[in-house]
């Protein structure tokens, strides 16, 4: 089944093949869950929300006209998805991207214990001042930023998603990146 391309499993979901959407589904949950969680701040939301953004695609998948990339379909689907849920549940109040427990950081093994147990801890902290600022943006450049920095989406694929310009994305992408850092340096992080 690994030789099956993407637009041969969305036709054959549209013929009623809808168990492939499973395909799908494990190729793009965890994205769409990590954008879910930047925007949400919530686990358990971000979880609730994967489910009813797959559940949405497997109902409008019919709707799907192969103009653009599945992906950024998906991702226009999960932007809107959370716009709505927080115009609907008000303001949410945005918590780290990253763990600040031991698994996530420290597996490098370096010869002084000491140097890297210093360096983990700035690098930690610094981390979790720049997600902090990052939550901090307003929306439309923090939704920008985790598109471009996190997603690693094209300047095009984020146009699409979000349905704005390209030049309008440069834009909000450069002074997304400048008010992060100007909040980065007043912090001393940069």
């Amino acid at each position: 089944m690994s030789e099956i391309t993407e637009d041969e499993i969305i036709d054959r979901v549209k013929d009623g093949e809808t168990e492939l959407l499973g395909i799908l589904i494990k190729k793009y949950q965890d994205k769409v869950f990590r954008y879910t969680y930047s925007n949400l701040g919530n686990y358990d939301d971000a979880l609730e929300a994967t489910q009813d953004i797959f559940v949405s695609v497997f109902r409008s998948i019919g709707k799907f006209r192969g103009e653009s990339k599945f992906s950024t379909w998906l991702y226009s689907i999960t932007s809107n998805y959370c716009k709505n849920y927080k115009r609907k549940r008000g303001r949410v109040n945005i918590v780290s991207l990253f763990r600040s427990d031991d698994e996530e950081y420290g597996e490098l093994p370096i010869e002084d214990e000491r140097e890297d147990l210093e360096k983990q801890f700035e690098m930690s902290n610094a981390m979790e001042m720049a997600t902090d600022e990052l939550n901090k943006l307003p929306d439309d450049y923090r939704s920008i930023l985790i598109l471009r920095e996190i997603e690693e989406l094209s300047y095009e694929e984020i146009s699409e998603v979000l349905n704005i310009s390209l030049s309008n994305v440069k834009v909000r992408i450069h002074r997304g990146r400048a008010m992060l850092k100007q909040r980065l340096v007043e912090r001393g992080v940069v």
